[in-house]
């Protein structure tokens, strides 16, 4: 098994615990997540409709912003380690009250749920992913972050398979999948808690978990600035804004068609949840396969600038064929190369930025700009479908322009 990852990834022998407990722990939260995904979509879309996403994507963009703010106040006084302790600690509790909630069937907590899940699923993973930057060097991380990230596939695949198979087959309410969620997450924290040790020699602290020597503020003001003097920083936030549109203007398409096509919820969910774990077997391909040897022959450009042509391509047909296949190709180049060889190029592009820099940068971009990339395509989306009218295909010509300009920034961005 270590000579086929060795072959495979480039993973050496020593490397191989460190590598399986990262491995482990992001498999996990992914995990709980595409156990939300199809239970917050198909509760959404069977209650309060499609045609409310527009709104509830402006929504998270203004949730996103407090929770930037008190997550950067919190960083300032606790170090990365006991910021992933409390903050798994109070998602753990807000999944156990959502399911509580979930159970009065008030119009309101579909709203509040749906966006609770975007924001659980962007905290949980920039955490991660922040984490796993400061326990690892350079070298290591070209070799690790690709063994990681189908550790994250291999739990999205899980997930989606299993909450498919648990509401349409057990006939589990969809809304009890959160109490597994609240048990997968707490044992993905307990991983975590384990890779200090391992990154590290015995007796030498882990930069990941030390305490910062220096206060540090986290107004948005200097996150701004910082973005400004780092252009690097910039280039990748540009990149992650640009990506987002055109997730989100994607996932409203196959949503909207996917709805049209199963009304009832519960077959809704169940083929929601098979269908992304059918997307992220096709991501486990890629990244055992594709990624790693993208990334040794063609370099971080590579692997960044393959999504967006994909998209092109696909938004093009899906122009031409409007129907749940064409919807189901665009949202598939999306959902499979998204997580699997462009999540490890846009995390390998953070490499060379210095450790305190992105301890304030990262969650900002991967959180504020994220959501706030959604809540502008949501504003968007108002306009074309309430204002003018545009059909659920039209939508793929603002796809292809802004797929277009996210290839011409990724082409900058490869410089840096």
């Amino acid at each position: 098994m270590i000579r086929l990852v060795d072959f495979l990834f480039g993973v050496r022998k020593q490397e191989v615990a460190l590598a399986a407990v990262l491995f482990s722990g992001y498999g996990l939260i992914l995990l709980t997540y595409f156990f939300l995904k199809p239970a917050r979509d198909s509760l959404f879309l069977s209650g309060p409709g499609p045609h409310n996403l527009p709104l509830v994507f402006v929504l998270i963009a203004l949730v996103a912003l407090p929770v930037t703010l008190i997550y950067g106040r919190l960083a300032r006084v606790l170090d990365l380690n006991r910021m992933i302790m409390g903050t798994s600690a109070v998602l753990i509790g807000c999944l156990l009250l959502l399911r509580w909630l979930l159970a009065l069937e008030i119009s309101w907590i579909y709203y509040a749920f749906y966006i609770w899940v975007d924001i659980y699923g962007i905290l949980t993973t920039s955490q991660f992913w922040l984490f796993a930057n400061s326990v690892l060097e350079s070298a290591q991380a070209k070799r690790i972050f690709a063994v990681v990230n189908l550790g994250g596939i291999l739990g999205a695949i899980i997930g989606g398979e299993t909450a498919g198979f648990l509401v349409g087959v057990v006939e589990i309410s969809t809304r009890d999948l959160l109490l597994f969620c609240a048990g997968f997450l707490a044992l993905s924290t307990g991983l975590l808690n384990r890779v200090g040790r391992l990154a590290r020699p015995p007796g030498q602290t882990p930069a990941a978990v030390a305490p910062y020597q220096q206060p540090v503020r986290n107004s948005l003001r200097e996150v701004r600035s910082m973005l400004r003097d780092h252009r690097h920083l910039a280039g990748i936030g540009g990149l992650l804004c640009l990506s987002m549109l055109v997730a989100t203007l994607v996932q409203f398409q196959f949503k909207t068609v996917a709805f049209q096509a199963y009304p009832d919820q519960q077959a809704l969910a169940a083929f929601l949840g098979k269908f992304y774990g059918r997307l992220n077997l096709v991501s486990l391909l890629l990244q055992t396969f594709l990624t790693y040897r993208l990334i040794r022959f063609w370099g971080v450009s590579g692997a960044i600038l393959l999504l967006p042509l994909g998209l092109l391509l696909t938004s093009v047909g899906m122009l031409a064929v409007p129907t749940l296949w064409g919807a189901i190709l665009l949202r598939g180049i999306d959902g499979s190369l998204r997580p699997s060889v462009d999540k490890t190029g846009r995390e390998l592009l953070f490499l060379p930025v210095p450790l305190e820099v992105k301890k304030r940068a990262k969650v900002f971009i991967d959180l504020f700009v994220d959501r706030w990339s959604r809540g502008l395509a949501g504003g968007l989306l108002l306009v074309l479908t309430s204002f003018l009218h545009f059909p659920v295909n039209w939508i793929s010509m603002v796809v292809i322009v802004l797929a277009g300009l996210w290839v011409v920034l990724a082409l900058a961005v490869r410089r840096g």
